[in-house]
């Protein structure tokens, strides 16, 4: 039994794949926010295209700013879910 569940351990750590940055460079705007219309956000990160920039706005600074930084970087990769992982 624990050389099953070894081997399931082992096989499910080599599915994972880390994430790749869908951008190179831009310029990040850091901004605190006026007033959110949803009391549960906490921080989110919107990727201008025509202009290269990424504006991320925090409730909670810096707890979510990496978590922000990562969506400039690497796009949307929590879809149809909101999430406060590394706030």
């Amino acid at each position: 039994m624990p050389a099953v569940l070894l081997a399931i351990l082992l096989l499910t750590g080599c599915a994972y794949v880390p994430p790749v940055p869908v951008r190179n460079d831009m310029r990040i705007i850091l901004r605190a926010p006026e007033q959110y219309q949803d009391p549960n956000v906490l921080g989110t990160a919107t990727y201008l295209a025509a202009w290269n920039l990424c504006v991320i706005t925090l409730r909670e600074y810096p707890q979510c700013l990496l978590h922000e930084i990562r969506h400039c970087f690497e796009g949307q990769w929590h879809p149809d879910r909101d999430t406060t992982e590394d706030c």
